[in-house]
């Protein structure tokens, strides 16, 4: 079984990830979300950050390509 990983971007287009077969899945999920949820905790922990406010970290915004991208 193979599983796809999508992030949904404007107008509901998706923008693919990656697929995997079953014995990588578990290891990528830990990996990406872990790498996704400190990028996110680093960026609205920041105190200039305003809560409610559109993310504009360019950090941030790399961490997610870079997932996007598969590395």
């Amino acid at each position: 079984m193979a599983v796809c990983i999508a992030v949904i971007g404007k107008e509901n287009s998706p923008k693919f990830i990656r697929c995997l077969d079953q014995n990588e899945e578990i290891n990528f999920h830990f990996k990406m979300f872990r790498k996704l949820h400190l990028a996110y905790t680093d960026t609205i922990c920041n105190p200039f950050y305003v809560p409610g406010e559109m993310i504009a970290s360019k950090k941030f915004e790399a961490v997610v390509e870079s997932i996007m991208n598969g590395q």
